[in-house]
């Protein structure tokens, strides 16, 4: 590895494009980088590479670029140091988050984001810093805008790295109480992307949710939880928004999937975001059986439909087993 490394400091152009291939393929597993130690090595590197993201026409090599520091940014070390504010400045540019700016690729602009990801996620600083030069703001407004033209998978990182800065910088929790209602929306959007037929009801919906879709719901529930922590129940329009996710809960216990630990893992952010629901919305969770012949009498109770606390206790039961979750 040192060969290339040494190749891609000398020479900070596209020349070394054979040796920063070799680089992000070889390395795609490693979690640190001890040859780096040595001198200003890893400062270097991260100096070519900047060098490089910054004057290449070459898409391939731009990647490549954005590959090697999501690899790299695995490593705590230095990476508050590391990240300038050019460096930041640059991924922003790159993932379309300037305004007006646009993204040069997809894939380039979701290595972008895989990259800020894991320098967030790995470097408390640099997380404070996105929350004040205009990252957290300019995905707060592509989320808000919802455009269909913008590739899911952007679509899908914006929303983690929302997740993650709501996560680590608290102080912005309350500023964005008013997403609660947006999110709430993006929910709904996926299970209407979803529905096979109309939901009723009294009986179960016909909904068949993707990997990728559940993935999606995931990051929006995990960032819901992080805004909800505090809810204000004085607050009438919170309120009404709690009442609604609740029920839009009620809709997700119902779903299926293809794969079991995706259920798992959509039914456990489901269940951590209820904790956070006022009791009084937990009523929400019900829907009145208007057809005693499409529900089991088991799942039946004073008039109420009840599959979805069954659902729950049944999740808390494998859980509480430490066992995975049957369809």
């Amino acid at each position: 590895m040192m060969k290339e490394i040494d190749d891609i400091i000398a020479t900070q152009g596209d020349k070394c494009s054979d040796s920063l291939k070799k680089f992000v393929k070889n390395e795609s597993q490693s979690f640190s980088f001890p040859e780096l130690d040595k001198g200003h090595k890893r400062k270097d590197l991260w100096g070519a590479l900047y060098h490089i993201a910054k004057t290449t026409q070459v898409k391939e090599h731009l990647k490549n670029c954005f590959i090697a520091i999501r690899i790299l940014s695995r490593e705590k070390q230095e990476l508050s140091g590391l990240v300038t504010e050019e460096w930041l400045s640059l991924i922003k540019e790159t993932s379309g988050l300037d305004q007006g700016q646009q993204m040069p690729d997809t894939a380039i602009a979701t290595e972008a984001q895989k990259s800020l990801c894991n320098i967030v996620f790995n470097c408390q600083s640099i997380a404070n810093r996105c929350c004040q030069n205009g990252i957290l703001q300019s995905i707060k407004e592509r989320i808000k805008k919802d455009d269909p033209n913008l590739p899911q998978e952007v679509k899908f990182f914006d929303m983690k790295l929302f997740f993650l800065l709501t996560a680590l910088c608290p102080s912005e929790r309350k500023e964005l109480e008013e997403f609660q209602y947006i999110l709430v929306k993006i929910l709904e959007g996926i299970l209407k992307d979803a529905a096979e037929t109309h939901m009723h009801s009294d009986k179960l919906p016909t909904v068949f949710l993707s990997n990728d879709q559940i993935d999606m719901a995931c990051e929006v529930l995990k960032t819901l939880f992080n805004i909800t922590v505090h809810i204000d129940e004085n607050n009438p329009e919170l309120m009404a928004n709690c009442y609604t996710l609740v029920e839009v809960l009620r809709n997700y216990l119902l779903i299926s999937s293809t794969s079991l630990e995706k259920t798992w893992m959509l039914r456990n952010n489901i269940v951590n975001l209820l904790t956070n629901m006022p009791n009084e919305t937990y009523e929400s969770l019900l829907m009145k059986v208007e057809d005693e012949s499409k529900v089991p009498k088991t799942l039946q109770f004073e008039g109420y439909n009840m599959t979805a606390i069954y659902e729950i206790l049944m999740f808390l039961k494998a859980k509480f087993n430490d066992e995975p979750v049957s369809d």
